[in-house]
């Protein structure tokens, strides 16, 4: 999930469960845009479930330039 999505995806997730952070996305401006006013990633805000961090844009765009 980028920021937005998980800002509004948040509230559906059960404790204890996986979330899968495109920790790409997660800068200050995509921060601010989704609302945020600390990174949720280091703030404790996600403690009752099982972060999964993944460079998921880059992988896409490295994997996107080898088919060019």
């Amino acid at each position: 999930m980028n920021p937005a999505s998980l800002k509004i995806n948040l509230k559906w997730a059960k404790p204890g469960c996986a979330i899968i952070i495109d920790f790409d996305t997660f800068d200050k401006k995509a921060l601010e845009k989704a609302g945020y006013d600390s990174n949720p990633l280091e703030n404790g805000s996600l403690a009752d479930f099982k972060v999964i961090k993944a460079a998921i844009s880059t992988q896409t765009a490295m994997c996107s330039w080898i088919w060019i």
